[in-house]
């Protein structure tokens, strides 16, 4: 879990600061919901790497993702901080956590993301 709380504290510390969430916050919701982002993908059966995946949903013109995969996402994140104790965030602290999450997914060499994919998959059970 290392690897994830490492990739949590740097997304941590790109989460716009006009969202006001304290970073420790952020560290412990991020690194509630990788995992159970990473298990979402790994289900679906996607072919792609997640990252592949995500690049398929980022317009580079706008730097922004699909809206619908954010708000297809902010239910998972919603429940991550929730499962921190984090019950008062609204949702554009969450979408504003959610996109740095999948950012920081975008510029991760893809070791660190398989890290995660383990990682992910011996924390899922404590999750579920």
């Amino acid at each position: 879990m290392q690897t994830i709380r490492s990739e949590a504290t740097k997304i941590a510390s790109s989460v716009n600061p006009e969202f006001a969430i304290d970073p420790v916050t952020v560290v412990t919701v991020i690194t509630t919901l990788l995992p159970m982002l990473l298990k979402c993908f790994a289900a679906s059966g996607a072919t792609q790497s997640p990252k592949a995946y995500l690049k398929d949903h980022y317009d580079e013109s706008t730097q922004s993702f699909d809206q619908w995969l954010i708000e297809r996402t902010r239910s998972r994140t919603r429940v991550a901080a929730r499962r921190a104790g984090h019950t008062h965030l609204d949702r554009g602290q969450l979408d504003a956590m959610t996109e740095a999450a999948f950012r920081r997914a975008l510029e991760a060499p893809e070791a660190t993301l398989t890290t995660c994919l383990s990682e992910a998959a011996q924390m899922t059970g404590t999750l579920e």
